[in-house]
C-alpha cells in the first residue's frame, strides 16, 4: 500500500478541490440561479460519478506522472519560479502569484481546445463525449466528470503537455484549486457573469451555449479556460442578453447507471446538415 500512497494521496486532493468547488459553485445557483428545476436525484448521480472519475481517471494520470519522473524523462521546457515571491521587485513578486502559475494551462487549454474539436468531428470520439453532452440537468454536482474521456486526452493533451512544459510556481496549489472551482462554475446552473472578463475567462452563460440544445449553438464555444481561443479560430459566440435554451441532447437521455455512463450506446446515423454530429 505505501508503494501507491502517492496515488491516493493524489487522488484525496483532488476529490476534496473538487467536491469543495461543487458546494462553492452551489452557492452561486442559489444566490444567482437560471430559471430550471433540477432533482436532488440528478445530483446524487452527479456526485457518485464524480468519484468513480476520481479513482480511476486521476488515478491514471498521477502514476503516468510520476513514471514519467522516474523513468527521468523532462519536459522540453522547464522552469522554477518558486523564488519569484521572494524577489525584492513588485512586479516580479505579483508575475509568481498570478500569470505564472497559469502558464501551463494556457497551453493544456489550447490542446485542449484542438481535441475538443477533434471530439465532435471524429465518430468514434464523439460517442463517448455525447455522454457529457447528454446532460439535461446540468449542475455543479451534475456535470459528469469524463472518465473514458480522460484516457483519450493521454496522448493527445497529458503526455505531450508533460513532455512540453515544466512550471513550479510558488502556489501550484491555489492554482489547481481556482481552476478546480472555475471548470465546476461553468457547468453550474447559475447566472453568474464575469462582466468585461468574459472576454479572458469562460464564464458559465459561454459554456452553457456548448451544452445547448438550439443548433445554432452548435460547434461553438470549445474552449475550457480562455476564450480567446474561440475567438482566434472563429468558433466564439457569445449570444444574446437573457437567452434562455436547455442543454442535452434530442436523441440520447443521460446515463442512468454505471454502465451507460462508462460504454455509451453507438449514436444514431448523422443527420445530414447537422451542425453537431460527425460526418
Amino acid at each position: 500500500m505505501e508503494r501507491y500512497q502517492f496515488i491516493i494521496d493524489g487522488v484525496w486532493l483532488h476529490m476534496k478541490y473538487g467536491f469543495g468547488a461543487a458546494l462553492f459553485a452551489s452557492l452561486f445557483e442559489i444566490i444567482l440561479p437560471v430559471a430550471e428545476r433540477h432533482t436532488l436525484r440528478s445530483r446524487l448521480r452527479g456526485f457518485s460519478f464524480a468519484i468513480l472519475y476520481y479513482i480511476t481517471a486521476m488515478a491514471l494520470i498521477i502514476w503516468i506522472r510520476h513514471h514519467l519522473n522516474s523513468l527521468g524523462v523532462k519536459p522540453l521546457l522547464s522552469f522554477d519560479l518558486t523564488t519569484t515571491v521572494d524577489s525584492t521587485n513588485p512586479f516580479v513578486w505579483l508575475l509568481g502569484y498570478t500569470l505564472f502559475p497559469f502558464a501551463a494551462m494556457f497551453v493544456f487549454d489550447f490542446l485542449f481546445y484542438w481535441f475538443h474539436r477533434l471530439q465532435h468531428a471524429v465518430p468514434f470520439l464523439w460517442r463517448y463525449h455525447r455522454v457529457h453532452h447528454s446532460i439535461r440537468e446540468m449542475n455543479a454536482f451534475n456535470n459528469y466528470h469524463h472518465v473514458s474521456e480522460e484516457f483519450f486526452r493521454l496522448p493527445f493533451i497529458v503526455i505531450p503537455l508533460l513532455l512540453l512544459i515544466d512550471v513550479q510556481t510558488p502556489q501550484v496549489l491555489l492554482a489547481v484549486l481556482f481552476l478546480r472551482v472555475h471548470a465546476t462554475l461553468i457547468h453550474s446552473k447559475t447566472a453568474l457573469t464575469f462582466w468585461i472578463f468574459k472576454y479572458v475567462w469562460v464564464e458559465p452563460f459561454y459554456h452553457r451555449v456548448h451544452h445547448s440544445v438550439e443548433q445554432h449553438h452548435w460547434n461553438r464555444n470549445f474552449a475550457s479556460t480562455f476564450p480567446i481561443w474561440d475567438m482566434l479560430f472563429g468558433t466564439a459566440y457569445y449570444g444574446r442578453k437573457r437567452e434562455t435554451f436547455g442543454t442535452g441532447l434530442p436523441d440520447q437521455g443521460e446515463p442512468t447507471s454505471i454502465r451507460e455512463y462508462l460504454f455509451p450506446p453507438k449514436p444514431p446515423a448523422p443527420v445530414e446538415g447537422s451542425a453537431r454530429q460527425p460526418s
